[in-house]
């Protein structure tokens, strides 16, 4: 029997970049449509510089945002 102490993504174990990618990629589709998916990946990758949220928020809101599948 294998034992994990820590899942991947906890505090103990943190994502690499390219999982913590993988993870928002996963979760975002199906709900979002790739403009909106690449505008708020941009945004996200970029949160620390950015002067307000708008960016992140503002595809979330626009008329077809969501996937269409």
């Amino acid at each position: 029997e294998t034992a994990i102490a820590w899942p991947a993504g906890s505090l103990a174990a943190p994502f690499t970049i390219d999982q913590h990618w993988a993870k928002f990629d996963g979760c975002a589709a199906g709900l979002l449509g790739r403009e909106a998916h690449d505008r708020v990946r941009e945004a996200l990758a970029n949160l620390p510089q950015l002067q307000s949220i708008a960016a992140l928020m503002a595809p979330l809101r626009e008329p077809g945002s969501r996937s269409e599948a």
